[in-house]
């Protein structure tokens, strides 16, 4: 059974470049702040690169507790044969990326016009333990 906290109706569209290095900097920018201001629980998020932009759509609910998310991007190689030797590799880097930004909410691809492999990672900020 799904978890009804994860589920959404609701979609936004972020349209923006990436970075010098391929990394979604501006557009997380532009998410974040959004977030915040509208008073949104950030769902899930998806992403792709078209005509030299990024575009993330954001799925979320406005009818909860928000709670402050952080968008993280990394590249994780070269696209290639997208073979069986290829598809373990990437794999194998979607694991270790996610790791780095735990807890982990959802995930996406893209790649760059240049063939280079990206993961974002949506990750929840978790509020300092009170000890």
């Amino acid at each position: 059974m799904a978890d009804s906290a994860q589920v959404h109706y609701l979609f936004k569209l972020f349209v923006g470049s990436l970075d010098d290095a391929g990394h979604i900097t501006e557009v997380a920018k532009q998410v974040n702040e959004w977030a915040a201001k509208d008073k949104v629980a950030v769902k899930s998020v998806g992403a792709a690169v078209a005509k030299g932009k990024l575009m993330l759509t954001i799925g979320y609910r406005d009818d909860e507790e928000p709670y402050e998310v952080a968008l993280h991007s990394s590249k994780i190689g070269r696209v290639g044969p997208l073979d069986g030797d290829e598809q373990q590799r990437f794999t194998r880097a979607i694991v270790a990326g996610g790791n780095n930004w735990p807890p982990v909410l959802g995930h996406a691809l893209y790649v760059t016009k240049d063939g280079d492999l990206y993961l974002v990672v949506l990750s929840l900020v978790e509020p300092p333990r009170e000890e």
